[in-house]
């Protein structure tokens, strides 16, 4: 199926060159260039290499990071964050000082803590500890604002942990602690490079466009290029 998606997405950026490059050129230029049939399937193939199979053969093998394809990996920068404690459980001290323990169970939503007799683990509390997988548990203490209530004006409830970094109670809820994986930023960066500079040069060099114009052409089509993947791949 996805070879299939590749060659229809093929056939048509070809298509597409051809005829945009076809239209552009005769409203902007006296001349228009010689052979744009064979250009823009050129073109479609660069395109396709760098932005599609490329991406996929890597992502087939990297065990960590993954190489940008959609729209929403190149500029939204999804697959940025990685677990780096996951949370089997919360102990949470009742009115009487007893810690009662919520065990975490999957829900179609993602995660959700709840006690042996299966009661939902309670809304904002004073104090959280977090039992990991493995490793010593983190206590973490709600953030509360100058008068001593619980501080809301950040949109939620923030937790500081003992090293004095705050998480959002949302983010401790969905079963661990995220970290930003830089390595995947700088694939993320690499990618989005990469994939501009194959635009501009198929759209300089094949389509034979000035310059100038190939460079204020290649950001709406790199764009483009992005949203049209979320939708095909």
């Amino acid at each position: 199926m996805v070879v299939l998606k590749i060659l229809l997405l093929y056939v048509c950026l070809a298509a597409l060159l051809w005829g945009l490059g076809n239209s552009i050129q005769r409203m902007i230029y006296t001349e228009v260039s010689t052979g744009l049939p064979w250009r823009g399937a050129a073109g479609a193939a660069v395109i396709i290499t760098v932005g599609v199979l490329w991406p996929l053969g890597f992502n087939s093998i990297a065990s960590e990071w993954r190489w940008p394809i959609t729209f929403d990996d190149q500029f939204l920068f999804q697959n940025v964050t990685r677990t780096a404690v996951e949370f089997e459980a919360f102990l949470v001290p009742d009115e009487a000082g007893r810690e009662i323990r919520y065990h975490r169970r999957p829900t179609v939503r993602g995660y959700e803590y709840r006690d042996d007799s299966g009661r939902v683990m309670p809304t904002s509390p004073l104090v959280m500890i977090g039992i990991p997988k493995s490793g010593d548990p983190i206590r973490f203490e709600v953030v509360k604002d100058a008068e001593g209530y619980i501080d809301r004006s950040r949109g939620g409830t923030y937790y500081v942990a003992p090293d004095g970094t705050e998480y959002a109670e949302s983010d401790l809820l969905t079963g661990g602690l995220a970290t930003i994986s830089y390595g995947q930023v700088f694939i993320i960066l690499t990618g989005d490079l990469l994939i501009w500079a194959a635009w501009f040069l198929v759209i300089w060099l094949l389509l034979r466009f000035q310059w100038p114009h190939a460079l204020g052409l290649s950001i709406p089509a790199w764009l483009f290029w992005g949203l049209v993947l979320n939708v095909t791949i």
